[in-house]
């Protein structure tokens, strides 16, 4: 969700410039605050409590990445943090002497303690790595390298695992105002500019320690803090609206396609015109023509079909229309070879194609196919015999895929495909098959349980809502017109 993020970067990179928050006279001295805390470790480092660390490079002019408030002050990590101490190495256990928190234990922000495994450890090792509330772990390798977290509400004692971090600092400072910085574009980019590539990226607690964060008086960190927790949830309410309208944007152009088609299917696309022909007409000539090619043995005779029941009807239609049984308006619907012959070793160009082939709108990896001799592709054709106008339609595995063979290829089929040669507008007849209608019918119909079959008995009695010719082809002018805006929106 880019603008939320960008939203919620733009807040904390304001807050550390000084312009989310105002300055107010009645602040405490920023130099008191750091000479205090200087003070506080003094004293940790004399009680051997902490170690003395190492002096840090001085902050340059050319180092300080933006300005801050005359009262604030450019500070690096380590003069802030008590200790930078890096995690026990051990194997996380359902049992052991004490919980141990992993990087992949802390998602969003929160950790579920319940679920953070044991591991065992010396005793006089616990209070070294022990965790307390507003310690900031921070994640020092792997893909979640730079994540970090603020310990709060710890139900019982626990200590944190390799690949993690702990800082422990003042409490004269506003812990949450040093996790706002950990989750800032300046600390993220400081971050990767320390990076070590190896296997996977890492940073170290060096590279931790010399990162620069603009400090205010603790009065106005606590400011910030609670502008931020004030603006944090608004920007989390946007996010939740921008990835809804994600998925509409994402779901928009399938859903206007089907409601296209849908409407395609319910005369509700192109007008009715009193000048188009009569439906019932074009099917008597259909049956007319059928019973010729039955006669001149072209095709054999087919049972009858059962008479259509009003409770099948999906829904109305024009008064002008007529609702068919595909076969019906069809002079061959046959699938392909249900033991289809072993492929060629050599490559030749007769093809048995399957499912696999077939998409929406053409034929498609043509390089995986079963090569056929001639004589046996010759064997083959005498089933489906395909011509060019027929529809291929997927109705073994992948259902109800569909294209129109424009030729080009010696081609035959397993029975995952069946050839459709139809006596209506081809076109047509392949936007009713992509249709919401059928292709929800044949899902809920198919049966099977290795592979989902909708079989050949099934695609000859499908409902079929058939327009005058002519509107016929003005369905698929306007379809043809419309569809690919939606695809192209599925492309922005």
């Amino acid at each position: 969700m880019v603008l939320a993020e960008d939203l919620r970067q733009a807040v904390l990179q304001a807050a550390l410039q000084g312009k989310l928050t105002e300055r107010l006279e009645t602040d405490s001295d920023v130099d008191d605050l750091l000479e205090s805390i200087q003070k506080e470790k003094e004293e940790l480092v004399a009680q051997k409590k902490i170690k003395k660390e190492k002096a840090l490079p001085k902050i340059q002019e050319k180092d300080v990445p933006f300005d801050i408030p005359e009262n604030w002050r450019w500070m690096r990590w380590g003069n802030l943090a008590y200790s930078i101490q890096y995690g026990y190495n051990a194997p996380a256990k359902e049992a052991g002497k004490i919980r141990m928190v992993r990087i992949s234990d802390i998602q969003n922000n929160s950790v579920d303690w319940g679920s953070v495994p044991y591991c065992d450890i010396e005793d006089e090792e616990i209070e070294i790595y022990l965790l307390q509330d507003n310690d900031i772990l921070f994640a020092r390798t792997g893909g979640t390298v730079g994540k970090s977290f603020l310990v709060n509400d710890i139900p019982e004692n626990a200590i944190y695992a390799g690949y993690l971090i702990r800082t422990r600092y003042s409490n004269q400072l506003v812990s949450k105002y040093l996790k706002y910085f950990m989750e800032s574009q300046l600390y993220w980019v400081q971050l990767q500019n320390g990076k070590t590539q190896g296997c996977q990226p890492n940073c170290n607690g060096q590279t931790l320690s010399k990162m620069l964060i603009p400090l205010p008086p603790i009065e106005e960190q606590q400011r910030i803090v609670d502008k931020i927790n004030e603006i944090m949830p608004k920007i989390d309410e946007y996010e939740k609206i921008e990835k809804e309208l994600e998925v509409l944007k994402k779901e928009f152009p399938t859903d206007m396609k089907d409601a296209l088609l849908q409407a395609a299917m319910q005369g509700k696309l192109a007008e009715q015109l009193g000048s188009d022909s009569d439906v019932d007409e074009l099917l008597a000539s259909i049956k007319k023509e059928k019973e010729e090619l039955i006669v001149q043995k072209k095709i054999k005779k087919e049972k009858s079909l059962p008479d259509i029941e009003e409770e099948e009807i999906p829904f109305d239609i024009p008064e002008n229309w007529r609702w068919v049984r595909l076969r019906n308006v069809c002079t061959k619907i046959v699938d392909g070879d249900h033991n289809p012959p072993r492929g060629n070793v050599e490559k030749t160009e007769y093809l048995m194609l399957s499912a696999q082939n077939i998409n929406f709108n053409k034929l498609i990896d043509l390089d995986q196919v079963r090569y056929l001799t001639k004589e046996i592709f010759e064997q083959e054709n005498l089933r489906t015999q395909v011509q060019i106008g027929d529809i291929f339609f997927t109705i073994v595995g992948t259902l109800g895929r569909s294209c129109i063979y424009t030729g080009g290829y010696n081609i035959s089929f397993q029975r995952s495909v069946a050839v459709i040669s139809t006596k209506i507008y081809n076109r047509y007849l392949k936007y009713v098959l992509d249709s919401p209608y059928i292709q929800q019918y044949i899902l809920i119909k198919a049966t099977g349980t290795a592979q989902k079959g909708f079989y050949l008995n099934q695609v000859d009695n499908l409902l079929i809502p058939i327009p005058p010719i002519e509107e016929q082809q003005r369905i698929v002018e306007r379809l043809d017109a419309l569809l690919p805006l939606c695809e192209e929106l599925k492309e922005k």
